[in-house]
């Protein structure tokens, strides 16, 4: 092929990969999740010089993702209120660009030029993969700089390693089990040079040496910063393989069958087995660590195969591999077999091409992951709208203010943030429980609340309801999340109900505020615009509001499917009723709610 003709198929393929990415986008649309708003928030303290502590000043290690997050911090040096998902998304498609051009490369070392640009398209037909992208977190970065690493590093000079380790390093600074993949590939190395018996000390310090000590000092630093090994939200979920052995297997399994790769598996194997080479090994192998470490920790409840996305690019490189040397091996065959073994290997790129696209749906857990994604982004855009209303809540900077939304609550009011989960809450994080929740989210500490005492509480969502939404007291009472649980050792009564009104839309968001001294709750003008009124009597009231949950058994009771089984969940309360439905016995799969029980 002339260099003219190749640069022609190039653009072709580059203009028809940007197509593919336009029309998975327009099938996700604006897809969020709160939990990206967490990291922003981190983003925003160090970028405007309060380093990387949460919400106003709470130093804790709630974020995974430190490399992410100091990338997204440059956005608050450049502007004050920069547009961060926005930039989070330019970042993202830039890092998906570089996961292309890695998935590319690992293809080209066993498979030809066809092969290996068809892995790049299925990655761009994954719906996954855009919702990742467009999501603000540092999945699609990670995997990027994971697929990069291993190709520079397979392609580099084995007499004369230099770089390929940095990147390794990167992996590990952007997310914080990245240290496993630094790990395996050392590992590996070692392994490798004393079968090629080329094994030297003073080699491995010369390639390793420097990005160990760079690493390790990271670790050592923000050990000593925040006080924990490792972040919160570690110790947070660290329950949920204990508590659910099977669901780790379970996510795995799902994520292969709602993607269609596990169609690619015996090409996968093939392209694996055949010829074996240090390659093939090493993809191979560490692609089989990672879904078990996966399958060990629990998986993740994200609508998007979120821990399971960084080796689909290992995937289908090796099912590039696989394809490549079944052709060869067809060709040496009469006509009739090039042409049924050629049919075959299309057709089993379609399938999978299909099932990873969301616009194709053949199946009811499909349909439910569908739906499931859909519930995720419009409440987390709920949230967002409320925005303007939830950071006049407060009164001063630095106050307390418990949510079960420990994202935009951080990144959009001043208050000192109490994450009911303990992804942000060291002491929950450590000591809270996991009785009645879903420990797929987190821990709660409803005892917590009365040593605390903090000074707000927000009504469940939705967050913007009428103003009339609440006829009582007790009734924003019960819309908090374990309010019965709380209820338990603290006292309401010392509680009043306020609301946040937007009057050009007349939409509210509602609240508990704890009555200290020489504070009153009197009708005041926020902002332009924007009222915080206190509409029920003032009278004191029980410790426990009339019907509220009694037990830590309330869960979030509405909107979610059930991850074992797909299905929506019924029976949704009303937001003035009359306390918790009863406690399901389905895993919920979303961290939404409408109600004030979970």
């Amino acid at each position: 092929m002339t260099p003219n003709r190749r640069l022609v198929w190039t653009l072709l393929a580059i203009a028809a990969l940007a197509l593919c990415l336009v029309y998975q986008v327009k099938l996700v649309g604006d897809w969020r999740v709160d939990d990206a708003l967490i990291t922003f928030s981190y983003s925003k303290n160090l970028g405007t010089g309060a380093g990387p502590v949460y919400s106003h000043g709470v130093r804790v290690e709630g974020y995974s993702n430190f490399l992410w997050m100091v990338l997204l911090s440059g956005a608050y040096v450049v502007r004050a209120h920069p547009d961060i998902y926005l930039t989070s998304r330019v970042l993202a498609y830039g890092f998906l660009v570089a996961l292309g051009v890695g998935t590319y490369g690992l293809a080209r070392l066993r498979a030809g030029r066809v092969a290996s640009v068809a892995a790049v398209f299925l990655l761009a037909t994954m719906t996954d993969v855009t919702r990742a992208t467009l999501s603000g977190l540092e999945t699609i970065p990670y995997a990027a700089l994971l697929t990069l690493g291993l190709w520079a590093y397979l392609t580099e000079d084995t007499r004369r390693r230099r770089w390929s380790l940095y990147l390794f390093v990167a992996v590990a600074l952007m997310r914080i089990d990245g240290c496993v993949p630094l790990a395996f590939v050392l590992a590996f190395e070692v392994v490798r040079a004393v079968s090629e018996e080329r094994f030297s000390p003073r080699a491995l310090v010369r390639w390793a040496g420097a990005p160990l000590a760079l690493y390790t000092t990271y670790f050592l630093a923000r050990w000593a910063y925040y006080g924990l090994p490792l972040p919160a939200t570690y110790y947070a979920k660290s329950m949920v393989s204990a508590l659910d052995p099977e669901r780790g297997a379970s996510y795995v399994w799902s994520a292969l069958r709602e993607s269609g790769l596990y169609a690619a598996l015996p090409l996968v194997a093939l392209g694996v087995s055949r010829r074996p080479t240090w390659a093939a090994a090493l993809i191979a192998i560490y692609t089989a660590s990672h879904a078990v470490y996966v399958a060990h920790v629990g998986g993740d409840w994200m609508p998007f195969n979120r821990f399971l996305l960084p080796i689909a690019p290992l995937l289908a490189a090796m099912f590039a591999w696989g394809t490549s040397i079944a052709w060869g091996l067809a060709r040496a065959h009469h006509a009739v077999v090039r042409v049924g073994a050629g049919a075959l290997l299309a057709a089993t790129w379609l399938f999978v091409a299909l099932r990873g696209d969301a616009h194709t749906t053949e199946t009811q857990a499909e349909l439910g992951k569908l739906g499931e994604a859909e519930h995720v982004k419009n409440h987390t855009l709920g949230l967002l709208k409320a925005a303007p209303l939830i950071r006049r809540i407060t009164r001063q900077p630095g106050e307390t203010l418990v949510t079960d939304y420990a994202g935009v609550f951080a990144l959009y009011t001043d208050a000192s943030v109490i994450d009911m989960w303990g992804l942000c809450n060291e002491r929950i994080a450590l000591h809270g429980e996991i009785e009645g929740i879903t420990p797929i989210y987190g821990k709660t500490c409803a005892r917590c609340y009365a040593e605390w005492k903090p000074i707000y509480f927000h009504a469940n969502v939705p967050l913007l309801r009428a103003p009339d939404a609440f006829k009582s007291h007790a009734e924003v009472v019960r819309a908090v999340f374990q309010s019965g649980a709380i209820g338990a050792t603290l006292d309401w009564g010392q509680y009043v109900a306020g609301r946040v009104v937007r009057e050009s839309t007349n939409e509210a968001v509602f609240f508990l505020e704890r009555r200290r001294p020489g504070v009153t709750f009197e009708r005041r003008e926020a902002a332009p615009g924007i009222v915080v009124e206190y509409p029920f009597s003032q009278l004191r009231v029980s410790r426990r509001a009339p019907g509220a949950c009694r037990s830590t058994r309330c869960r979030r009771s509405s909107g979610r499917r059930s991850a074992a089984r797909g299905t929506p969940r019924r029976g949704r309360p009303s937001s003035g009723g009359s306390g918790c439905a009863a406690a399901p016995t389905s895993r919920p799969s979303g961290r939404s709610s409408s109600s004030g029980c979970r």
